[in-house]
């Protein structure tokens, strides 16, 4: 949200010479009428503080960079909510377009879909997915659409915001619906035929997911030729070294607890070995 937001301040800022105390964004990826339901913590940032305050949004152009940087934090911005399909799909798309994400942040962390091969198999899609996509378009615990059903849900959803009552609902969902939806099938190529192998669900069997047991579960089950990007660079972790790893965490773990042990036993034996004043 906050590189959408820095693409409406850089809209924002090439159309006038001067700013004044605040800026009003054109918010094509909202509607009215969002505003007006009840907001379950999520909001569009309202100050350049809450934009630019890490350096992913940090503009490649150096005067626009210039002029952003010389924002002070409490800055205000006003999003004026006019839902726009083409525009908010143009300015979604500019975040997985790995050569308009270049030219436009000088951090070289931009989403690049030639990583990610065609889905294949089932999938499960969990957090952000379920509670900021799938509750929103009322796709029930593991639940599933096609890409089309998806796509026509969302703008239903843009341009009327109160057809999806839940309690995690919020001003941002016809953004964030659009995104997810656009990361899905630009970014990880779920298209029609293979979106349907996405199940949106909250847990299993009573067990509530979340990232990193889903990492570990995948790098588990995964094939040992397999590898995974890690950090920010491009060093990479085969499945046979993530598990590796593990194992010597574990057994750190466990030498350092028997040496806890044998070193309370130590010094509890030495308590009632001391001589009597």
């Amino acid at each position: 949200m906050k590189r959408f937001t820095a693409l409406l301040i850089l809209e924002q800022l090439s159309q006038v010479a001067t700013h004044p105390e605040g800026l009003t964004l054109d918010n094509p990826c909202a509607n009215p009428s969002s505003s007006s339901r009840d907001t379950w913590l999520t909001y569009f940032p309202a100050t350049s503080g809450q934009v630019f305050d890490t350096p992913c949004t940090t503009f490649a152009d150096q005067h626009a960079a210039e002029v952003a940087g010389a924002l002070p934090e409490d800055y205000s911005l006003t999003h004026a909510l006019s839902y726009d399909p083409d525009l908010c799909s143009e300015l979604i798309g500019k975040l997985f377009n790995l050569s308009a994400c270049v030219a436009t942040f000088s951090w070289p962390n931009c989403f690049d879909p030639t990583l990610h091969p065609a889905p294949r198999g089932r999938f499960l899609a969990i957090s952000s997915f379920y509670w900021e996509f799938a509750v929103p378009l009322g796709i029930g615990e593991g639940g599933s659409s096609t890409a089309t059903a998806a796509r026509d849900t969302v703008e239903q959803l843009c341009l009327d915001p109160t057809m999806t009552e839940c309690e995690t609902c919020s001003e941002t969902d016809c953004f964030e619906t659009s995104y997810a939806l656009t990361l899905l099938t630009d970014g990880f190529h779920f298209d029609d035929d293979e979106f349907e192998l996405i199940e949106f669900v909250e847990n299993i069997n009573g067990q509530e997911l979340s990232w990193t047991l889903g990492f570990a579960v995948n790098a588990s089950a995964g094939d040992l030729e397999r590898d995974y990007y890690v950090g920010m660079g491009k060093r990479k972790i085969s499945v046979a070294t993530f598990s590796i790893m593990m194992l010597i965490g574990w057994v750190v773990v466990a030498l350092s607890l028997v040496a806890f042990v044998v070193f309370r036993r130590k010094h509890f034996n030495r308590y009632l070995h001391r001589p009597e004043e």
